[in-house]
């Protein structure tokens, strides 16, 4: 609501460009800097409202997020097992580490865990996944979840997959590093993405879908990527880190604490705050089209 700011320096920070509130904060926003956690959110708000206001992406800064190195490492897995049954451990372990929802891409896990399963010669395979907190209190997740359920018992997957309590902050790290491969391999439009980054830190390699950020936000010789939807290629890739038992590389690691340390984001942040100033109002305009428009692929086109 610019009238609460009209004549103080003010900053937003958009962490979404899914949601319709956060999309039209960014049509109504009449303040002085913008801070996106991206290249690609950067380049997808200023795509869309820089054809309305033409100045807006001058005020526009892409900052990534940044983590605490010391606290997402490789832990030795212990009072994880007060979550997560002992057994786990002496198997092979594919985590998924969000909601399990059908954007995140939980249906897909299910077909690459099917294929290694009943292909590849992993019998011994086990996914883990977190329940919503409300799985069993609200009745559209229950329903959700008997369907879920419905689809792994189809699969002949009913051993293979764990399904366990929502994990607290203090063992995020020791989850992590249970496991030997992160599944990230959704259609959901990320806007930074912090699981491969804080998995990758405790040693275990994502495999990420080209999807919004995944896409480029790590160089490739940092990254496992596939097509969203390949479930083939995520298949084989699973197949080559579980046989290797490869873990995150020492070079890896070294670019995860140069790029995308907390103490970069947070001067960065403070640098955009203590410098901002108050601009002059942005000017707004209705696209023409005409004989002479160019058009353009949008940024989030792949």
């Amino acid at each position: 609501l610019p009238i609460f700011y009209q004549n103080t320096p003010t900053i937003i920070s958009l962490r979404s460009i899914l949601f319709a509130e956060t999309l039209q904060s960014g049509f109504l926003f009449q303040g002085d800097e913008w801070i996106l956690p991206s290249e690609h959110t950067r380049a997808s708000y200023d795509a869309v409202v820089s054809q309305f206001s033409p100045t807006v992406s001058d005020r526009m800064h892409a900052i990534h997020n940044g983590f605490d190195w010391d606290k997402f490492q490789y832990t030795e897995p212990d009072a994880i097992f007060e979550i997560i049954p002992r057994e786990v451990a002496d198997h092979p372990i594919l985590l998924f580490p969000h909601r399990p929802e059908p954007p995140k891409g939980i249906y897909e896990v299910i077909q690459v865990a099917e294929k290694l399963v009943h292909e590849r010669g992993w019998s011994d395979l086990r996914v883990l996944v977190p329940r919503w907190l409300d799985a069993e209190s609200e009745p559209t997740n229950r329903a959700y979840y008997q369907k879920l359920m419905q689809t792994i018992h189809d699969a002949g997957l009913d051993n293979v997959f764990v399904f366990h309590d929502w994990i607290n902050d203090k063992l995020i790290a020791e989850y992590y590093s249970l496991a030997d491969v992160t599944m990230c391999i959704g259609s959901y439009v990320e806007t930074f993405g912090n699981t491969p980054f804080e998995s990758l830190g405790c040693g275990t390699i994502p495999i990420q879908s080209r999807v919004a950020t995944y896409r480029d936000l790590l160089p490739d010789e940092h990254a496992h990527r596939v097509d969203y939807g390949d479930i083939e290629g995520a298949t084989e890739l699973a197949h080559q880190l579980l046989s290797e038992k490869r873990r995150a590389s020492a070079d890896t690691l070294s670019y995860l604490k140069s790029e995308f340390s907390l103490e970069k984001m947070v001067t960065t942040y403070a640098d955009v705050i203590l410098n901002a100033t108050k601009k002059p109002q942005l000017p707004y305009t209705i696209p023409q089209l005409t004989d002479d428009t160019h058009y353009k692929l949008s940024p989030w086109c792949y």
